[in-house]
């Protein structure tokens, strides 16, 4: 947060459009980190905002679960932009309860799960996989554990090994979740909700490198590499 404020504090650049006194401004500086542990500290213009919530509303257009009735969970603050977009405003729109929990660790992760149900949800990795390790246990001791209720269970943040990936998503298919875990890490906020790094074919193969990839676009978006004049560039470019 520091370097953050450091590096954009005395920002005196271009913005999308001229001050109004009366209006609702929102500035976002996201910490994601890179795979060396440096902050990305991507900072996000008034129209890449605008672009990402309009973005996250386009789910729905695979009858994912932005609709009335439904719940979201988030951890505060929201975990990157992203769940700002995806866990908080997006929901709210739609009509939609958003429970908000202050505390994130292990134990209110689980315990929220619980008792909140959450359609919606997006944490790290690591509280993915401390979950469905006590869910491993209580399913060794044959107990019933009901997670029909996930509809867009997100690990956002860092990469996962597909063997990972594999395990939690055969837990949460043996516990009634039609979807599973989605990958939503990509490599920078750009990506997060246009695309999906959920891919069984890579999944269910023997592979111990971090799954990274932004994955496949959803329906309507095309998604390319250009040069400074308008471009596209070629694989390798």
């Amino acid at each position: 947060m520091r370097q953050a404020i450091a590096r954009f504090g005395g920002y005196e650049g271009p913005v999308e459009a001229p001050y109004q006194e009366d209006r609702v401004a929102m500035v976002f500086s996201s910490g994601g980190t890179t795979k060396a542990g440096e902050a990305k500290l991507i900072c996000m213009t008034d129209k890449a905002m605008v672009e990402m919530f309009r973005c996250a509303l386009t789910f729905n257009m695979r009858g994912l679960p932005f609709n009335s009735g439904n719940t979201s969970l988030c951890q505060l603050p929201p975990f990157v932009c992203t769940g700002l977009f995806v866990l908080v405003l997006a929901p709210l729109l739609r009509g939609m309860t958003v429970y908000l929990e202050p505390r994130l660790n292990q134990k209110t992760f689980n315990s929220s799960m619980k008792k909140v149900r959450p359609g919606i949800t997006l944490v790290p990795g690591p509280l993915w996989a401390g979950l469905f390790r006590e869910i491993e246990q209580k399913l060794n001791k044959g107990r019933k554990v009901d997670l029909s209720y996930m509809q867009l269970p997100i690990m956002g943040g860092e990469g996962c090994t597909p063997e990972k990936l594999a395990w939690m998503d055969r837990l949460a298919h043996q516990c009634g979740s039609s979807t599973g875990i989605v990958s939503g890490y990509g490599m920078s906020e750009v990506f997060s909700v246009i695309s999906v790094d959920h891919r069984p074919d890579v999944v269910e193969k023997k592979n111990d490198k971090l799954a990274i990839s932004v994955g496949y676009p959803f329906p309507g978006f095309v998604v390319g590499i250009f040069d400074k004049e308008g471009h596209e560039l070629d694989y390798g470019q």
